[in-house]
């Protein structure tokens, strides 16, 4: 409900104001649509979001300051019952702006997490989604099936074309966060068809029924996800996996399917958050397309197996996100790598590492590096990225002179 106090003239300058409320509503950091290039990964933490996230406190406490807080409160919406539906509903529905407001609900929305089983929603998801003209992305992170979206429902075996999809052209990254409920290649074959510009995804689980391999015929393999650029498997922050664990097996089937014909053909980056076995026809089609790549740091086998890593033509940027433990990085060449980044995705404060935690795992990645950089010629940049605490100019100059002269360390 909107606030009732009328015609207020605070003291407090409006650009302060708005500062306040811009801090006080500041969503997560994955629901940004951030850069292709960016430390940030394709994942979906599973701790809940600060208590203070929506200030509830700024949006009824005058027009003045709700006007400035809207925009921000409603931009990201976090739905964690299916008991909230109604509410937001109605919010989306209503053409009617409310005093203080400087634009309807429905037309700030542009991320939707739906963070319950999305099979109590019944029709309720296509009529919310279909409400939303500018939503950019939708995070997923429970039960769910694409065919939930749908209204009515088609049969798999008669899927209609062209596919009537609930989502505007606005939609440009979706992330099935779960990894305890995962999607199947139906799933994903009717996402390529509802959202065919679709630009990111990330497959946090995938579950096989019974031959993955095979695409429906609705839709030829060439056609998945044409403008797909950002690739993300598994989920660092939920559940990391080994390279022999089903679901780590499972992941690799679902790239293998990718892979057939000349699917994701505008992919270049990929985010390996659970270890998996990279498929060898999967390196073959896009392994001189991909610019950055994403590993874990205590379990990243994947990019060690063979010459996976040399199989990266155009690998510019890996991004190493650090784990209390560290495993050895590849000792095969790559002539193409420029820039290594390393980070700790921010985390709840009960669960942040000690500073000396930290800085020893900086330690260790760093003595990696060095032994990589034999076999990366071209490698002249490493960045340690926060969050962190200070890092001491002892510490830190100790770790420079480490490192090989051509080889820059920022943070």
């Amino acid at each position: 409900m909107p606030p009732r106090v009328p015609n207020e003239n605070p003291r407090v300058p409006n650009e302060i104001l708005l500062n306040v409320a811009q801090l006080r509503c500041a969503h997560p950091t994955y629901y940004d649509y951030n850069s292709l290039d960016s430390h940030h990964a394709l994942d979906v933490p599973p701790y809940s979001h600060p208590e203070d996230w929506c200030a509830i406190e700024l949006l009824l406490s005058s027009f003045i300051l709700y006007s400035l807080a809207s925009l921000y409160s409603w931009e990201c919406v976090l739905v964690i019952s299916v008991q909230a539906l109604p509410s937001i509903l109605t919010a989306v529905r209503r053409d009617t702006i409310f005093p203080g407001e400087s634009a309807l609900p429905r037309d700030i929305i542009r991320c939707l997490d739906l963070s319950f089983n999305l099979q109590l929603a019944s029709n309720d998801l296509h009529d919310l989604v279909r409400c939303l003209p500018n939503l950019d992305t939708l995070v997923l992170s429970h039960n769910t099936s694409m065919l939930f979206f749908c209204n009515p429902c088609p049969s798999p075996n008669n899927i209609p074309l062209p596919f009537p999809s609930p989502f505007t052209s606005s939609l440009r990254a979706v992330l099935f966060a779960s990894t305890i409920h995962g999607v199947t290649m139906e799933d994903i074959a009717l996402l390529s068809l509802m959202v065919p510009r679709l630009e990111r995804l990330q497959v946090a689980k995938f579950i096989i029924v019974g031959d993955a391999t095979l695409q429906p015929t609705c839709t030829p393999p060439s056609y998945l996800f044409p403008a797909l650029t950002w690739l993300a498997i598994g989920s660092f922050e939920r559940s990391p996996k080994y390279i022999d664990d089903p679901s780590a097996l499972s992941l690799a089937l679902l790239l293998e399917s990718l892979s057939i014909g000349s699917g994701l053909q505008s992919l270049r980056r990929l985010d390996i958050l659970a270890d998996i076995r990279i498929p060898h026809r999967f390196l073959q089609v896009h392994g001189s397309e991909i610019n950055t790549l994403s590993i874990t740091g205590a379990t990243h086998e994947c990019i060690c197996l063979n010459d996976t890593f040399t199989q990266f033509h155009i690998l510019q940027h890996l991004n190493i996100l650090a784990d209390p433990t560290f495993t050895p990085l590849p000792r095969t060449r790559n002539d193409s790598l420029s820039r290594i980044s390393i980070h700790r995705p921010r985390s709840p404060p009960n669960l942040l590492l000690p500073h000396p935690a930290v800085t020893a795992v900086m330690h260790d990645i760093i003595t990696e590096v060095i032994a990589l950089s034999s076999t990366c010629p071209n490698l002249d940049r490493v960045q340690i990225v926060g969050p962190h605490g200070p890092l001491d100019a002892q510490w830190f100059a100790s770790q420079q002179e480490r490192l090989p002269s051509h080889i820059s360390l920022s943070f």
